[in-house]
């Protein structure tokens, strides 16, 4: 037994023994020496005898604890505060890890934000679309923080994956964006501009916000993500009008100075500032790194949340949940469309899934607000502004969830495959793991009959066991149960050898049991066979068991002499283990009558 001591214990004892006078006599004394650790929240295994007083009969004096615990520390050596001080650092080391892993809950910061934007605007409104481009800059030094130049060298080094989301950016997204303006005019009988309000959300870069979000997910890859964001932005002064021009019939000007300052502002310099503060300044970068995922959320989560209330009415609209569903198809083609084009032409790279979340990021998401302002200043009817600004938020969300959520439904389908063929296959049956239903057999009685089937003819150990119990126990048909326990214990099933072991030792037959057991390894160990017995006591507890005679008349004809170990419940005495292993059984049985 150790004895462990806190700082709080320590304080508390100490209150406790001052209720004592310092040298007055105790009504109990019993001196033992045990094992101390040297701190308690430490892993190390080194140990110090000291000298502990309990509490027992017999009457004298007790040491003072201010004296033991002065001597216990200074024959150890340690600073009595250092326990506390390991805490402090322990317990500050949790909490720079619970700030780390804050990302895990972005996709509910972020539905939060949108279901607070939705029923209360005001509470987003105050980030105005000044906010936005610091808040985007903050994201990019986020990811520049956490990044290296050679990461950046490296993306240069993949022209191909360049080239390839370059392609889903122009060419494929303004495709999607065209069908779906046309859907949305034609088939949905929306307004003209309504449709050309898609096409034009088709027609712009990249969202700064597919770097954060590839950075999230694979932090390898988001110096590549930044290239292709940026290329698809400084290129964008020439193609977006040519894509308006060709879509919509209408070539709308791009300020080229304006797109300069925002690739500069918005990407550019952050990433430049992470990147010098990491290398100038490593101590300070590691001591604001862990509290960046946290300010990141809520970056994000204002992001999200600030588009849709300031533009609630256009949500709101008579055509709002119309385009709501076409925008939302709109960015779930293009990350699909992005997704499964690059797992065509990367099959076989390393790293083809995580280019698959990279590309896809980039196909899906475009730069709305972009859109949005092209919109405003260009054209007459407000309508064209009203997909931008549900595609601003909508982006966002499924930015976060649709690449993963591809690959999910991806794995799905695999593993369904795979299950389908494992269901056919009797090795794949035969390990099948059937731990509920061997915790409750009775289960079985009405559910899992077609499953149960299957186990059995597979030889599936845990089946037979399950079988058993209900054959021997509920039908009281011996003969099958029997049958069914001994292919349980062949099966390597230690429930199953436990059980057919007592149960043949009840019946009479003691020297077998004996061989049954020690497959169990009891003589080295009871680990196995008290789990065994623990779990069997589970199983059995919803069955009806009948108290056979010759239970109680085998138990008195083997019981040990008068010499056993009667008292001892542990030992593995081979004169007296069996036998307490048939009492337990036969005890078990008369409780459960």
């Amino acid at each position: 037994m150790n004895v462990i001591t806190t700082a709080k214990e320590t304080l508390h004892l100490k209150s406790k023994l001052r209720l004592l006078p310092r040298a007055s006599p105790a009504p109990y004394r019993s001196q033992r020496v045990q094992l101390l650790p040297l701190n308690p929240l430490s892993n190390s295994s080194l140990t110090s005898p000291a000298r502990i007083v309990s509490l027992s009969q017999g009457g004298g004096s007790i040491d003072l604890w201010r004296r033991y615990a002065s001597d216990k520390f200074s024959d150890m050596g340690l600073d009595p505060g250092a326990g506390s001080d390991k805490m402090f650092n322990e317990r500050a080391s949790s909490i720079v890890e619970t700030l780390k892993k804050a990302n895990s809950i972005l996709p509910h910061v972020v539905l939060a934000s949108t279901v607070l934007a939705l029923l209360y605007p005001p509470s987003f409104t105050w980030f105005t679309s000044r906010y936005f481009v610091p808040a985007l800059g903050f994201l990019m030094f986020a990811v520049g923080i956490n990044s290296n130049e050679k990461d950046f060298l490296e993306a240069f080094k993949r022209p191909k994956a360049i080239l390839l989301g370059y392609l889903g950016q122009y060419l494929i997204k303004p495709l999607l964006g065209f069908i779906f303006g046309l859907a949305a005019v034609s088939l949905f009988q929306l307004p003209t501009p309504i449709g050309a309000g898609i096409m034009l959300v088709s027609c712009v870069s990249g969202a700064q916000l597919s770097n954060y979000a590839t950075f999230l997910t694979d932090p390898a890859l988001a110096p590549l993500s930044i290239v292709m964001t940026s290329l698809s932005t400084a290129t964008a002064v020439l193609v977006t009008p040519m894509l308006s021009l060709l879509l919509i019939g209408k070539k709308l000007p791009v300020d080229v100075k304006g797109m300069v300052s925002s690739i500069l502002q918005v990407v550019i310099a952050p990433i430049a500032a992470g990147l010098l503060l990491n290398k100038l300044f490593p101590k300070l970068s590691n001591a604001i790194r862990p509290f960046l995922p946290v300010l990141s959320v809520l970056d994000t989560a204002c992001c999200v949340g600030a588009p849709l209330a300031l533009n609630i009415n256009s949500v709101v609209s008579p055509f709002g949940a119309t385009i709501l569903l076409l925008v939302t198809m709109f960015h779930l083609s293009a990350f699909l469309s992005g997704y499964f084009l690059t797992g065509s032409v990367f099959r076989n790279a390393p790293d083809s899934k995580a280019l698959q979340r990279t590309l896809s990021y980039e196909t899906g998401m475009q730069s709305s607000l972009l859109a949005l302002a092209l919109a405003t200043k260009f054209f007459q009817d407000p309508l064209v502004g009203i997909p931008p600004a549900i595609s601003e938020l909508f982006a966002e969300i499924l930015a976060r969830i649709a690449s993963s959520s591809v690959e999910d439904i991806s794995h799905c389908l695999t593993v369904s495959r795979t299950i389908s063929s494992a269901v056919q296959d009797d090795h794949a049956i035969k390990r099948l793991n059937l731990r509920p239903q061997a915790m409750n057999p009775m289960i079985t009685f009405y559910r899992y009959q077609h499953l149960m089937v299957k186990a059995i003819n597979s030889n599936n150990p845990a089946a037979h066991y399950t079988e058993g119990i209900k054959q021997f126990f509920a039908y009281d048909n011996r003969t099958i149960g029997l049958l069914h326990l001994k292919k349980s214990a062949e099966g390597s099933y230690d429930n199953g050898t436990y059980l057919y072991g007592i149960v043949v030792s009840c019946m009479g037959n003691i020297e077998e049991e004996k061989t049954i057991l020690r497959t169990l390894g009891w003589e080295a160990s009871r680990r196995r066979t008290n789990r065994a017995r623990r779990e069997i006591k589970r199983s059995m507890r919803f069955a009806y068991v009948i108290l056979k005679p010759e239970y109680t008349a085998t138990l008195k004809s083997n019981q040990p002499p008068f010499t056993w170990h009667k008292n001892d419940k542990d030992n593995i005495c081979p004169s007296c283990f069996h036998y307490k292993m048939m009492r337990k059984f036969v005890g078990f049985v008369r409780q459960n009558i």
